[in-house]
């Protein structure tokens, strides 16, 4: 199915703009200062927000388009990957960290957590209006899988990118972020967003198995 061929290939590049402020900020954080324990309160916080934030968006995907939703929510992670080289390049330099940065950091990772949910139920939701009932969940589970593996390659790759970098104590971190955000909005005018505004009018057909060509 060539609609499914594209799809692949847009869950596989979508997360690469983000990738680095996703597998890298928290780990940016402990090393200049900020607790373990408060990188856990943090998450512990943020699981009421979570709820909340799935309930409004699954409403938002059913009343709208998915993909364009989808879409809405990896421009604002994108700028929130900008959000999170700032929030590190303004660390103090004598590692107090004050409240106000305390309350910085909160904000930031409740945005994200937003962001991500306005993605993932978007996502879910496009995945369940196209899903062809022929093959049932196997539809799902080549969707679910091709998602993941776009995030754990981009976040093994900025891994990799940081530490090979990470030169003569000169910190890697901005540059693997600038280098994924380059390339992943690279992708995404010269391909992604071309390819959502496509499959957003696609017929439902475009997605039956039944209806593909077959090869003689």
């Amino acid at each position: 199915l060539p609609s499914m061929k594209r799809l692949a290939v847009v869950l596989l590049t979508i997360r690469l703009p983000f990738a680095a402020a996703v597998k890298l900020t928290p780990l940016k954080l402990l090393e200049n200062g900020f607790g373990e324990r408060d990188l856990v309160l943090i998450a512990l916080l943020s699981v009421p927000f979570e709820i909340i934030f799935a309930i409004y968006c699954g409403r938002w995907a059913a009343k709208g388009s998915p993909l364009r939703l989808y879409e809405r929510g990896f421009l604002g992670r994108c700028a929130m990957a900008l959000v999170s080289a700032a929030m590190l390049a303004g660390l103090p330099a004598s590692g107090m960290l004050s409240r106000s940065y305390y309350t910085m950091v909160v904000l930031s990772a409740l945005a994200a957590s937003f962001l991500s949910n306005v993605m993932f139920t978007a996502q879910s939701s496009f995945y369940a209006s196209i899903c062809d009932d022929a093959i049932g969940g196997s539809y799902l589970t080549l969707l679910n899988t091709l998602s993941n593996f776009g995030s754990w390659w981009t976040e093994s790759l900025v891994l990799f990118l940081v530490d090979y970098l990470t030169v003569g104590g000169i910190d890697g971190y901005y540059t693997t972020s600038a280098i994924c955000l380059a390339l992943g909005l690279a992708v995404y005018f010269g391909y992604t967003r071309g390819v959502l505004h496509d499959l957003d009018s696609a017929k439902a057909t475009a997605w039956s198995v039944a209806s593909a060509p077959k090869s003689e």
